[in-house]
């Protein structure tokens, strides 16, 4: 018997003692043979094992996050010698029989001061968040966007 149907014997059983058609022991005596308590007990262990497979996984997410930010980091720090060593040696790009390494520009949208940037490029619904973009397409049209900048930057690329 679900609990479903538990639940439908039981308020059968209710609305029958509360009319007085039913005895106090004979509703006791029914509730107990439909097994109220092994069900109950039943549910609340899975729940509680619900839980505490949910307590694990987010457990192991934070983990796996923690070892995700260690190998991003010691991948930059690596890329950053790398790119040292290359500015150092006066090289702009190298070969190995591998790999191929050379710098790339790159532009990007530095906001400078959210408070200055025109109303106009601030998305709907989210005062914080600037139309990146659109502010990019005025700069390089010649116009002047207050609180933003382009920045070019070098990376290194390594195919």
């Amino acid at each position: 018997m679900t609990l479903y149907e538990m639940t439908e014997h039981t308020a059968a059983l209710y609305e029958l003692l509360c009319a007085e058609e039913i005895d106090e022991q004979t509703f006791n005596d029914t509730l107990e043979a439909i097994g109220t308590d092994e069900k109950i007990n039943s549910y609340c262990i899975v729940i509680r094992q619900l839980k505490a497979d949910t307590d694990a996984c987010k457990a192991e997410k934070k983990r796996f996050d923690e070892r995700i930010r260690c190998f991003d980091n010691a991948q930059k720090r690596m890329k950053e010698a790398l790119e040292n060593f290359m500015t150092a040696a006066g090289k702009d790009k190298a070969k190995t029989d591998k790999f191929t390494l050379y710098h790339t520009t790159s532009k990007t949208i530095k906001i400078t001061d959210l408070n200055a940037v025109p109303d106009e490029y601030i998305k709907p619904r989210k005062e914080d968040d600037v139309m990146k973009s659109e502010i990019a397409k005025a700069i390089k049209d010649g116009e002047k966007v207050p609180g933003a900048e382009i920045i070019v930057t070098h990376p290194l690329a390594i195919r």
